[in-house]
């Protein structure tokens, strides 16, 4: 059983695999961490800490939560879905999934799941995320890579310096707003 909650600044999600925390970080943006632990690192990796990372509005009801930032908000209903909305309530990002059951909006034989964690030696877990394009939407940045792409939606990249690759797990989109992906691993 899926449980949603508030923890101070922060959205929580806990199921049967997963805590997921949604937090605010700085001036309208969102920190997303999701593990298969127990609790949630602290670490910050590459961010700075936040001295005031803003008051966040978060709701629980009827088996979702939203937390508002500024001018984002995030949504994830008790299955694990998550969205994110701009100003005005647009829908600006959201996780790919598909399956037969559960809260799903689009329904499958597949059995794809948005965020996939696997196991690996040692005890950690190697994760997966998977989002919709939006139809229009053009993906810049990520760093330089010889693969002569300059829009990278559509484009599955290594995270991972090369000879001839300097990966920055930074992009921005012609929606309008950007992604970090925070690990100080291979990805």
């Amino acid at each position: 059983m899926a449980l949603l909650k508030q923890d101070g600044n922060r959205l929580v999600l806990r199921n049967d695999t997963e805590l997921l925390w949604i937090e605010p970080w700085a001036k309208n943006s969102l920190r997303v961490r999701a593990v298969r632990h127990i609790d949630v690192p602290e670490e910050n990796w590459a961010l700075l800490p936040q001295e005031n990372p803003g008051d966040a509005v978060i709701t629980i009801a009827d088996g979702e939560g939203t937390i508002q930032n500024g001018k984002i908000t995030a949504r994830i209903n008790v299955a694990g879905m998550l969205y994110f909305y701009g100003e005005n309530g647009k829908p600006i990002l959201r996780e790919y999934w598909r399956s037969r059951g559960g809260n799903f909006e689009t329904m499958s034989a597949l059995e794809i799941f948005a965020r996939e964690f696997t196991g690996m030696r040692g005890g950690d877990f190697e994760l997966t995320m998977r989002f919709e394009a939006n139809p229009g939407e053009h993906i810049y940045g990520m760093g330089q890579y010889q693969d002569g792409m300059i829009d990278k939606k559509g484009c599955v990249l290594e995270l991972a310096h090369r000879n001839s690759q300097a990966s920055v797990p930074f992009y921005v989109s012609s929606e309008g707003y950007g992604f970090l992906w925070n690990t100080p691993s291979i990805g």
